[in-house]
């Protein structure tokens, strides 16, 4: 809801991180998370952004478990999930992905809640939402598996969103598209963008 028009999206390179005229560093990992398909591993980079925002999210969820109870805090994030709130959503999302929470593991619920959260703006459900496309995180339909393109939208939207992870994973997807696709990407993104912003 920013009265601020959208600036222009370069039609041939991938979006900066927010705030930043530094290149991205690389970061050490010992065990590289696997691209599907493919004897290839994701870039240390790309894995530190996982464990990074799984260990965010653990951090902010047992702060809240401390005061309440595992079947209380979940009947609370439903409730206001169901009325469109994106950060209970998203954290919906993490529950059910992860087995958390005195919540059943279950992928299919995951992948629903990130989507929801994901299309209102979330930044770490958007992260999440791509990392899908690339991992075979959650169930998805057949037809939206390893899709890189949609996976380079979903972060580099999370990214615009303040989530910093995402920039560092965006690194690695674009590797994996051509100019072109990164040229219709970026259209894409600025679409969702004010699709995003519309009330």
């Amino acid at each position: 809801n920013s009265e601020k028009p959208l600036k222009a999206l370069d039609s041939e390179k991938p979006l900066k991180a927010l705030n930043s005229e530094k290149p991205l560093k690389a970061l050490d990992s010992e065990k590289p998370l696997k691209a599907p398909n493919t004897e290839k591993p994701l870039t240390a980079a790309a894995q530190h952004a996982v464990e990074g925002q799984v260990a965010k999210d653990d951090a902010y969820q047992e702060d809240e478990e401390a005061a309440q109870g595992h079947d209380e805090v979940v009947k609370e994030w439903l409730e206001a999930a169901e009325k469109g709130d994106a950060e209970a959503q998203k954290l919906l999302g993490d529950a059910y992905s992860f087995g958390r929470n005195g919540v059943q593991q279950d992928d299919t619920e995951a992948f629903k809640w990130y989507r929801l959260a994901a299309e209102q703006g979330n930044g770490a459900a958007q992260l999440r939402f791509s990392l899908a496309y690339v991992m075979r995180a959650y169930t998805m339909p057949e037809a939206e598996l390893e899709n890189y393109t949609e996976a380079y939208i979903w972060c580099t939207l999370a990214t615009i969103n303040g989530e910093s992870n995402a920039a560092v994973f965006r690194e690695s997807v674009v590797k994996r598209l051509t100019k072109a696709d990164i040229r219709a990407a970026n259209v894409e993104v600025a679409s969702r963008l004010l699709a995003q912003d519309k009330p």
